[in-house]
């Protein structure tokens, strides 16, 4: 099916996030930057899902051996931009703070910020201890 007319949002994936942050390989680079020029121009927004966000911070950090504070701060400073939308934007923002503290896996400090909502259902002692409203209650 063709889309109708220009389209206006476009999902963001992985490679276009760590091209950008890496510069490598530089042709590629050009083209992610030209990217997200588009839509801080307004010309169409980027969509950005929190399981992109959890492998571009997984691989800058370990692949690429970034400091996970660095890696963190990176990557917030890209998904913050004009024309970029974060699905679970607050969620993802406040998971990275954590994981760039070093002392939880962005997917873990994204659950735990999701559970202050809802509730986590979780086996982890140490996730269990942080969260409030744990299943099972005993998770050993």
């Amino acid at each position: 099916m063709e889309p109708k007319g220009p389209l206006n949002r476009y999902w963001a994936d992985t490679s276009l996030l760590l091209r950008l942050l890496t510069g490598e390989p530089p042709h590629l680079a050009e083209k992610a930057l030209s990217v997200f020029a588009g839509a801080e121009g307004g010309a169409y927004r980027l969509l950005v899902h929190p399981l992109v966000v959890a492998e571009a911070f997984y691989t800058l950090v370990s692949f690429y051996r970034v400091p996970k504070a660095e890696a963190a701060q990176a990557l917030w400073a890209l998904l913050d931009r004009e024309g970029v939308e974060v699905v679970e934007g607050e969620a993802c923002r406040l998971a990275l703070e954590e994981a760039g503290r070093g002392s939880l896996s962005f997917v873990d400090a994204f659950l735990l910020n999701r559970a202050g909502l809802e509730g986590l259902a979780t086996l982890d002692r140490a996730l269990a201890r942080r969260a409030q409203g744990v299943l099972p209650q005993d998770p050993s």
